[in-house]
């Protein structure tokens, strides 16, 4: 499983339109981890004109969208379509919800690896300002780091 900082998905990500502040899309809404809690996972192959995947790597490529990668664009395009044909379909067997228990629990254990892992380089950060003496460094640290957690969208982790 792919562990990145939020600062290193937020540049991967161009999350915000000229407009607003707040993020064009749900990140959540995007979210398709590429195992399950256990680590579990199946690999896919298939052929696509190359037509298709130029669009693909097109848009993958704009960080309009929260993709980093082909194969993030995969997931999602896979799990988007099942719903959409589960949802017009009567007697196939359906194991969507356990899809989405996975995902929002993987999800959730991967938000708070991020959020901790951002405190804890906060910490050694201010200490390593401390012990340089550098204290208006530190404070300023910390007013930013807290400006930034005030702009996060309501819910969990901004009530953290």
């Amino acid at each position: 499983m792919n562990k990145k900082s939020s600062s290193q998905e937020s540049s991967a990500f161009e999350d915000a339109d000229e407009s607003s502040a707040k993020p064009k899309y749900d990140l959540a809404e995007f979210h398709q981890p590429a195992a399950d809690g256990k680590g579990a996972s199946e690999r896919v192959w298939i052929r696509v004109p190359p037509q298709l995947f130029r669009q693909i790597r097109v848009v993958v490529g704009t960080k309009k969208f929260p993709f980093r990668t082909v194969g993030d664009f995969a997931r999602v395009a896979f799990y988007r379509l099942l719903k959409e044909l589960l949802k017009n379909e009567e007697g196939i067997p359906n194991y969507m919800s356990q899809v989405d228990a996975i995902r929002e629990l993987v999800y959730e254990e991967e938000m708070n690896a991020d959020f901790m892992s951002t405190f804890d380089s906060l910490q050694r950060v201010v200490q390593n300002f401390q012990q340089q003496n550098a204290i208006g460094q530190a404070r300023k640290l910390v007013a930013q780091t807290k400006v930034r957690i005030g702009d996060m969208p309501e819910g969990f982790w901004l009530d953290k």
